[in-house]
C-alpha cells in the first residue's frame, strides 16, 4: 500500500488541510436565512444551566451565554411562563421539571434500541457503571445509564457529555470514524488530534476495544466497545469502574465479552 492510499496518511493529510484553514482569517458566513436566531438564543439560556450548578441569576446568565441584560431577562420571563424554567425566591432561576416533558420521547425512543434487561444485569454482576453514548455535534452524550449501584460505583447519568480526547468512549468513537469525518471541527484547539485517533485505531484493531485510566476522572479506569451502525458506530457502550488492578482486569475480561455479547 503506497504512502499516499495509507488510511493513516489520507487522515493527516485531512486534518491538515483542516488545520490551516483553521488558521486563515475567519470569515462569517452567509446569513442562514432558516436558522432562527431567537430559539438559539433560548437554547443558550437552557444550557447554561449545565456549565454551573445551582439557581441562576440573570446576570449570571448574561456571563455565561453574552446576551444582553435586556435580551437574557425576557427570554427567563418566557421560559418561566412556558414552565421550562421556575424561580427561587430570590429570583434566580433553576431548571423546570417541566423539561423533563421534552426529555422523555427520546429517553424512551432510545431505552427501545437497547437490550436494557441485559444490559442491566451485565451492570448488576460486577462494581462497574454502563453507559450508552451517541454523538451530538461534537461530544459524546450519555443517552442509557445500567449501574449496580455497589459502594465505590463511578455513577455517568443520562446526560453526562464526554470528551473525545479524554475517554475511551470518545476513542472508541473515533477509530470507528470514516476518513472524511468532516463534522469534527479541526479550528476548535481542543479537538482530537491525528495522534489520538491513529492511537485509537490501533487500540481497537489489537484489543477489540479501547481502554483509557484517570482521563475521564481521576481513579476511575473506562473500557468502550463502538456499536456499528448504518455508516459507522453511532454508538458507544462503555464500563466505569474504580482503577484497581483487579478490577481493570474484570472490566476487560468479564465485562467487554459481556457487552459484545449483547450487540452481536
Amino acid at each position: 500500500m503506497s504512502q499516499q492510499t495509507n488510511p493513516e496518511s489520507i487522515v493527516a493529510q485531512h486534518f491538515a488541510s483542516r488545520a490551516v484553514a483553521a488558521a486563515r482569517p475567519q470569515i462569517r458566513p452567509p446569513r442562514d436565512r432558516k436558522f432562527v436566531e431567537a430559539v438559539a438564543r433560548g437554547m443558550s439560556i437552557l444550557q447554561a444551566f449545565g456549565q454551573r450548578g445551582g439557581p441562576l441569576s440573570n446576570s449570571d446568565l448574561h456571563e455565561l451565554t453574552g446576551l444582553s441584560k435586556p435580551t437574557v431577562t425576557r427570554l427567563t420571563h418566557t421560559l418561566v411562563v412556558l414552565g421550562y424554567l421556575r424561580r427561587t425566591k430570590n429570583n434566580r432561576c433553576l431548571l423546570s421539571p417541566g423539561l423533563m416533558t421534552l426529555v422523555r420521547p427520546l429517553s424512551d425512543a432510545a431505552a427501545a434500541r437497547l437490550p436494557v434487561v441485559g444490559l442491566n444485569a451485565v451492570a448488576c454482576a460486577g462494581p462497574w457503571c454502563i453507559a450508552v453514548v451517541e454523538p451530538a455535534n461534537d461530544t459524546l452524550v450519555v443517552t442509557g445509564s445500567f449501574s449496580s449501584y455497589q459502594a465505590g460505583t463511578p455513577a455517568c447519568p443520562i446526560g453526562t457529555r464526554l470528551d473525545l480526547s479524554l475517554t475511551s468512549a470518545g476513542h472508541a468513537f473515533l477509530a470507528s470514524l470514516p476518513l472524511d469525518a468532516s463534522h469534527i471541527h479541526m479550528n476548535d484547539p481542543d479537538c482530537p488530534k491525528i495522534e489520538i485517533i491513529g492511537a485509537a485505531r490501533a487500540q481497537l484493531l489489537a484489543k477489540g476495544f479501547c481502554f483509557e485510566a484517570n482521563g475521564w476522572r481521576r481513579g476511575v479506569a473506562t473500557v468502550a466497545v463502538p456499536v456499528p451502525g448504518q455508516l459507522f458506530a453511532r454508538r458507544v457502550v462503555m464500563g466505569a469502574a474504580s482503577d484497581e488492578p483487579t478490577t481493570r482486569e474484570r472490566l476487560t475480561k468479564e465485562l467487554v465479552p459481556a457487552i459484545k455479547s449483547l450487540f452481536s
